[in-house]
């Protein structure tokens, strides 16, 4: 395993992670809800987008899109570069702005992506550029603004009574007790925030 994962830091050995806002016709530009996860895909041409939502009641809706004139898209100046991109909503920023991660073979390889995103987008910035060395230490920057109150206190309850420690040191029915609410709620209300951390997480690992 560590010695595939120090193949893989050879191959893409620089980490580049940009800011940059959505152009006016990118589906996530017109909701009117919270935007809490995005995958895209690249196929042919055509980027192909999944987003999920989350309004004002809690609701997680899933929604697809694709589009083929990609010339003012950041997705597909990075595909075009032969390189993934890996987008969040930057929840700090203006609404329609992004943060896009990606991982390249060179320097070189960064600077044409950096000149390529400055060109398509109407406000962009490098938020961080680092080179990856095999055998190094990553690090990861997580974004808890959108979690909400309930859930931030729900995650804090359950690391302060020992719910991760191994055995656990308490339950799920224990901690809804303390809360005042169903077990079912506030394992809903858990997951919610486990599930958000977690998807950040994802794109160092």
């Amino acid at each position: 395993m560590g010695a595939d994962r120090d193949r893989e830091l050879e191959r893409w050995g620089h980490r580049v992670e940009y800011r940059v806002r959505a152009p006016e016709r990118c589906p996530i530009r017109q909701l009117d809800v919270e935007v809490t996860g995005i995958s895209v895909f690249w196929n042919d041409g055509t980027i192909n987008c999944d987003y999920v939502t989350r309004n004002a009641d809690g609701e997680i809706t899933v929604h697809h899109a694709s589009q083929s004139d990609t010339t003012d898209c950041p997705c597909a100046v990075v595909f075009e570069n032969d390189a993934i991109p890996r987008v969040r909503p930057a929840r700090s920023g203006t609404d329609g702005d992004l943060c896009l991660t990606t991982y390249v073979q060179s320097p070189e390889r960064a600077e044409q992506i950096t000149a390529a995103l400055r060109e398509v987008s109407s406000s962009f910035e490098v938020i961080d550029y680092r080179e990856i060395g095999a055998g190094e230490e990553w690090s990861a920057q997580l974004d808890l603004a959108g979690l909400t109150d309930k859930q931030r206190e729900a995650i804090r309850m359950a690391m302060l009574e020992g719910y991760y420690e191994m055995p656990s040191e308490t339950t799920v029915e224990e901690l809804a007790a303390m809360t005042g609410i169903s077990s079912s709620a506030f394992a809903t209300r858990l997951r919610k925030a486990e599930r958000e951390i977690f998807s950040q997480l994802l794109e160092y690992v």
